[in-house]
């Protein structure tokens, strides 16, 4: 009983010359939803974020790609990057398994790297100059250095 009386005293409050200010939803209320569109798909979480500072700011930054809460699930890659115009960023296209959705994601980050493989939508680059390999988030555009595998010598 209680929650109802709380959430019907809530949307009275968030009336506002007949519309609702979504900016001004409890902090605890915006965790909750953000809580429950990240255990779907990041994708959406992300779209929560982008959406007003309020939201942002109440809500967990996707900064660390190896943290398995912001990777991409249920996404595939259909496409290697291309340039959809002279002077534009790389980009990829993927596809949700669950709804369909197709997302064109521009991705700056490939310049000057080659996709070595892909895992979990997780793309592994390595850089052409350098030889360096690091792991790029598509969606979060968060790439993480990985340290280089441990070369045995051919004697050990």
């Amino acid at each position: 009983m209680r929650s109802r009386r709380m959430i019907f005293s809530y949307t009275t409050t968030l009336r506002w010359h007949g519309r609702r200010d979504w900016r001004s939803l409890p902090s605890e209320l915006t965790e909750e939803i953000a809580g429950r569109l990240l255990r779907h798909d990041v994708s959406d979480y992300l779209r929560l974020r982008a959406a007003c500072k309020a939201w942002r700011d109440c809500t967990d930054h996707p900064r660390n790609p190896l943290d398995s809460r912001f990777r991409p699930r249920r996404w595939i890659l259909l496409s290697n990057p291309y340039h959809y115009a002279a002077t534009c960023a790389p980009r990829c296209r993927f596809l949700s398994t669950t709804t369909g959705a197709c997302l064109h994601v521009d991705l700056p980050e490939l310049e000057g790297h080659q996709i070595e493989a892909r895992t979990d939508v997780l793309l592994v680059l390595r850089h052409k100059a350098s030889g360096a390999i690091c792991l790029l988030n598509p969606l979060t555009t968060r790439p993480s250095p990985t340290r280089p595998p441990h070369r045995r010598s051919p004697c050990s």
